[in-house]
């Protein structure tokens, strides 16, 4: 009988055990869901689709960019950079590749390698996780010649 008691209570703490585990941050998991919110916004920029680069930002995002071709810093409201990029006046990048992702449980952290014919971009990609959905909160990229 205390052989059962006590196969009872290690089979409940196990179960328990378990379902606390269950709920644990699941980091290859919500990396795999970050690296796909960034390949949206590629995906996005290289289409000039401000709709569905829309989805991938937070409503109150900023952009800054520093040109050190023209020692020129720019900063962008999430509005103002969906109307650029709607105009045509930014995206198409020839080559993209994403060179980090750290991601926390609510926070993540992207590094973008962008090449167009004959410049360099590298964008740093802040991210936080909203209401469940990861978003893209800033950006922060500098543009130089190749």
């Amino acid at each position: 009988m205390k052989a059962l008691k006590t196969t009872i209570i290690l089979f409940t703490l196990f179960l328990f055990s378990t379902s606390l585990m269950a709920g644990n941050f699941d980091k290859a998991a919500e990396e795999a869901i970050v690296k796909k919110t960034i390949e949206n916004y590629v995906q996005s920029m290289n289409k000039r689709n401000a709709d569905d680069l829309k989805d991938v930002l937070y409503s109150k995002s900023n952009f800054i960019k520093l040109n050190a071709i023209v020692n020129k810093v720019t900063e962008s409201s999430a509005s103002d950079f969906l109307k650029s990029l709607a105009s045509g006046r930014l995206g198409f990048w020839k080559e993209v590749a994403i060179s980090s992702v750290e991601v926390t449980e609510q926070m993540a952290h992207a590094t973008l390698n962008v090449a167009t014919s004959n410049l360099k971009q590298i964008e740093y990609i802040s991210l936080f996780k909203v209401d469940g959905t990861w978003k893209i909160v800033s950006v922060l990229s500098t543009l130089e010649k190749e």
